[in-house]
């Protein structure tokens, strides 16, 4: 569910293994330059053993629209893993060539990022090399049962994706 300024997802069953990213969208810059966002992440969940738990964190975020400060910040391996999720969603609802243009957009965003994110970006380069060949093969097909088993190898792909296979060695 979504709302004016909070999202609800059911996120289902995470294991140890388990990354999630999150995705906020963009908001109307501030006049006031020093003026920062509230961000506030609220967790539900419920361990093996049937108790009930809460994580909260709220942490402010200061608002730029410096393209090379925000570029600067990005942690290329978090940005990858979400780029490929969201990317496999995208393929998963038919919506191939809008997962391609999210792949390579955020492809040109980590190389921009400067030297210290080289490594990370050949190793995003050579992750999504299955997810986009996949994406771009299901683009083409007429749909029916073969494009349906290629969305969901695609989502597959996606779901099972490791942010430490986008790190350096540094």
């Amino acid at each position: 569910k979504s709302f004016k300024n909070k999202t609800i997802k059911d996120i289902g069953t995470l294991t140890a293994e388990t990354e999630l990213g999150f995705q906020f969208g963009k908001i109307k810059p501030s006049s006031d330059s020093n003026k920062k966002v509230i961000v506030q992440l609220k967790m539900e969940y419920k361990k093996t053993d049937g108790s009930k738990w809460l994580y909260v964190e709220t942490r402010p975020k200061e608002q730029t629209t410096d393209r090379s400060k925000c570029e600067s910040k990005i942690d290329a391996s978090v940005l990858g893993l979400v780029a490929m999720q969201r990317a496999c969603e995208k393929g998963a609802e038919g919506e191939y060539l809008e997962g391609r243009k999210l792949l390579f957009g955020v492809g040109e965003l980590i190389k921009r990022g400067g030297q210290e994110n080289k490594e990370e970006w050949a190793n995003y380069v050579r992750e999504i090399e299955g997810i986009d060949r996949e994406l771009r093969e299901a683009g083409k097909g007429r749909g029916g049962k073969e494009e349906e088993d290629r969305a969901a190898k695609v989502w597959v792909k996606g779901k099972n994706g490791n942010r430490v296979n986008l790190l350096s060695g540094e």
